[in-house]
């Protein structure tokens, strides 16, 4: 039985989406193509009908998913109230985030196992995060193009960082800690541009 195109595409996004949670989730390597398959509710064997290899997969995967975190953040940025900056803090630094693995930020849950990916992977990786920096660089303040490239480097930092170390621990308080120590770092610094 013929599928059409529109199902196609359908199965293909409905995958990636698949992919994203379950790799958020459980890690790359922590999610191997026949788990992700029964996830989806899809046949092993349709895999590769979509995708060449798992590589390729997980490529597609941390370029959207940064892409949606991109777009989350110029969202915020380019908000004219004065106080955009610290509501995209608190935002990302939340305890709502910080507990929502499968939903939250690619880069936390992921960042460091790209460390051990393809090439494929690491590219893909590498280009979202420069397009991050550059168009959230062009919301954020600074006399130059270089100072605000910085701030746009050193805030997703701060965030990714944040939100990693917070979700290391296994008491609540501490955790929390992380979170408002963090914040109040940033909210200083912004303080003293």
């Amino acid at each position: 039985m013929r599928i059409t195109r529109q199902k196609v595409v359908e199965n293909r996004e409905h995958l990636l989406q698949t992919a994203t949670d379950q790799f958020r989730e459980h890690g790359i390597d922590g999610v191997g193509v026949a788990d992700l398959m029964k996830a989806a509710g899809m046949s092993l064997g349709s895999f590769y009908g979509y995708f060449e290899s798992k590589d390729q997969l997980v490529a597609e995967t941390f370029a959207r998913a940064v892409g949606a975190t991109k777009d989350l953040m110029v969202g915020f940025l380019s908000q004219t109230d004065e106080n955009a900056y610290m509501k995209m803090v608190n935002q990302y630094l939340s305890p709502g985030h910080r507990d929502n693995l499968p939903k939250g930020c690619v880069l936390a849950a992921l960042g460091s196992e790209v460390t051990h990916q393809s090439g494929a992977v690491r590219h893909a990786a590498t280009e979202q995060l420069r397009t991050l920096f550059d168009e959230t660089a062009q919301h954020l303040p600074g006399r130059t193009g270089k100072q605000r490239h910085d701030l746009a480097i050193a805030t997703l930092a701060s965030l990714v960082g944040g939100l990693i170390l917070s979700r290391m621990v296994d008491e609540p308080d501490l955790s929390k800690q992380v979170l408002d120590a963090v914040k109040a770092s940033m909210k200083q610094s912004t303080m003293c541009r």
